[in-house]
């Protein structure tokens, strides 16, 4: 099913294959980026990662 998403992200956005792809590598790159941010407090500052997530609004 995601395969298909992406495929037609063109149709589902309206614009260009090159720029639907973009935007789909850029998630990914989002994805990629927040991971290794994520796992390097988690390294350096425990504690501070520990308390991600438990604020209320």
């Amino acid at each position: 099913m995601m395969v298909i998403a992406v495929a037609h992200f063109d149709v589902l956005t309206g614009s260009s294959k090159l720029l639907s792809y973009a935007l789909c590598l850029l998630i990914v790159v989002a994805l990629t980026v927040g991971g290794w941010m994520a796992m390097r407090l988690r390294r350096a500052e425990p504690e501070r990662f520990s308390q991600l997530g438990l604020h209320r609004i």
